[in-house]
């Protein structure tokens, strides 16, 4: 599966001002996401803010989500067509991406018929997200709970199963708390390890590729062989003589 974060440009346009290439002050090499922020900053990936911070532990709203991945994976905005959420501007600056997510059947919204824009998106709705635009080949069904509190029947259970077992999330122990807030932090986590699992793919396929691959025979080589047919192998060294070698002439 060819996923679009490989070719990414994800850039957090939460704040009027922000600041590329230099090191966050507020994310320190004890940072639990440290390694995936640095690493997506390098890639001019993310950007932080004008002060020199990159706010990891802010939250990011379900408007400003979307912004993200639609930009990110440079998906064009080519839908017109009003969403039929009633509490949605569709002239607001978000219009163009949540048009398109509802096109594609990336999102859904709520039962009251609201998408809640402006409402915190929280850790299962990102990946669901995620998992939509990434065309993530979910499992029909789950045997095991990937986490104690993520129930096999739940409409989310599948993506997280998913992701935990490609390595997408950073949650190792039994709790996974689905209804905590996506933040900056946590975002970038998961970006930067379906980066990673998606670049091991790749150099997989390419390696077996490079294996199936027949060298092309060289014409010369094919004309040395042809010179060759009557080469008769000798089996016995020990009956060699000595001076046998000398004759041979490598000019």
């Amino acid at each position: 599966m060819k996923k679009f974060l490989t070719t990414i440009s994800i850039l957090f346009l939460l704040s009027s001002n922000l600041v590329a290439f230099a090191a966050f002050s507020d994310v320190t090499s004890s940072h639990k996401n440290y390694d995936a922020i640095l690493y997506l900053q390098e890639n001019n990936i993310i950007n932080g803010y004008s002060d020199g911070t990159f706010k990891p532990d802010n939250t990011v709203n379900r408007a400003e989500f979307l912004k993200i991945i639609l930009e990110g994976s440079n998906i064009r905005l080519n839908i017109t067509e009003n969403t039929p959420f009633s509490d949605v501007d569709n002239n607001a600056w978000y219009a163009p991406y949540l048009k398109k997510a509802y096109d594609e059947g990336w999102i859904d919204g709520y039962p009251d018929g609201t998408f809640k824009p402006a409402q915190e998106i929280n850790k299962v709705e990102a990946l669901k997200i995620v998992g939509e635009v990434q065309n993530w080949n979910l499992p029909e069904t789950i045997t095991n709970q990937p986490f104690d509190d993520v129930y096999k029947t739940t409409w989310y259970s599948a993506y997280v199963f998913y992701a935990k077992t490609n390595n997408f999330l950073e949650e190792t122990g039994n709790l996974y708390n689905p209804a905590d807030f996506m933040t900056r932090g946590g975002i970038s986590e998961v970006i930067y390890r379906t980066i990673a699992e998606d670049k091991t793919a790749e150099d997989n396929e390419n390696s077996q590729q490079q294996e199936t691959e027949e060298p092309e025979e060289n014409e010369e080589d094919s004309q040395d062989s042809d010179d060759n047919d009557e080469f008769t192998q000798i089996n016995d060294f020990a009956a060699v003589s000595t001076t046998f070698f000398n004759e041979i002439s490598l000019d």
